[in-house]
């Protein structure tokens, strides 16, 4: 990644190889739900199982509250590669099936089939919400531009991913989805205040422009705030003000979609 001068201020623009290693789709990311055709039914159980009070479709999924974790965002989630704050499950029909035995209180299959009788099982259940959160996958600017149209992205918000990239957050925020793909500990570099380091997914950043606060107990209100204290804590790096607006720019043109 080399700097470009323009009109007095010095833009980084990103080298192509780079862009392409860090941000393409992963192969499974990229892949279809095997149960499309069940989507209608997997929209009506994450109703009536109760999913869509925490995670509101006209906020990206996400309601900006605690539930003894923060409500992740759902868009783009069936592109993720690890699934829960801790990251302990690899697959998304395995977790969407604990979640709806743990916090939907469906222990059984008749409980399941009490919802909606065209779901014979809990299996059935997970299998058909998978196939209506793969319908929530986003497609915009950073899109074209991570697959090869350079003028996608303006001068600016290109001068961020490279800030983006050169701090080290694509260490753990890596993927179309800048993240959801891995398991990193919070506090590496420097423990949090009042906070034992431990391990989280690192969750996807394509969306946190529109998807705040942040961390795992909503505890950062505000972007560049995120931006400045993960930069410190996990990368043992002090952030000039001129990158975290870089990199806070970059992010918000990666939630646009069209």
């Amino acid at each position: 990644m080399w700097g470009l001068c323009v009109a007095s201020s010095c833009l980084r623009e990103p080298e192509r190889e780079i862009v392409d290693v860090l941000f393409s789709l992963d192969a499974r990311a990229a892949a279809p739900s095997a149960g499309s055709g069940l989507q209608p039914l997997g929209a009506r159980l994450f109703e009536r199982a109760g999913c869509a009070q925490c995670h509101a479709g006209d906020a990206l999924g996400t309601d900006g509250e605690v539930h003894g974790r923060a409500t992740p965002p759902l868009a783009d989630v069936a592109r993720q590669l690890v699934f829960g704050w801790d990251g302990d499950v690899g697959e998304l029909e395995a977790f969407v099936r604990r979640e709806l035995v743990q916090r939907a209180g469906l222990g059984d299959d008749a409980a399941v089939r009490a919802l909606d009788d065209a779901a014979n099982s809990l299996d059935d259940a997970a299998v058909a919400i998978v196939a209506h959160l793969s319908t929530m996958r986003s497609r915009g600017r950073w899109d074209r531009y991570v697959e090869g149209d350079a003028a996608a992205l303006t001068a600016g918000e290109r001068d961020g991913l490279v800030a983006f990239v050169e701090a080290g957050c694509a260490t753990c925020h890596a993927g179309r989805n800048l993240g959801g793909r891995s398991v990193h500990v919070l506090g590496l570099a420097e423990p949090l205040p009042g906070r034992e380091p431990r391990a989280f997914r690192a969750p996807m950043l394509r969306h946190a422009a529109r998807t705040g606060p942040y961390l795992h107990d909503h505890s950062i209100a505000r972007l560049d705030d995120a931006v400045r204290l993960m930069a410190r804590h996990e990368l043992g790096r002090t952030l000039a003000d001129d990158d975290v607006r870089a990199i806070v720019t970059f992010l918000h043109a990666t939630t646009e979609t069209d």
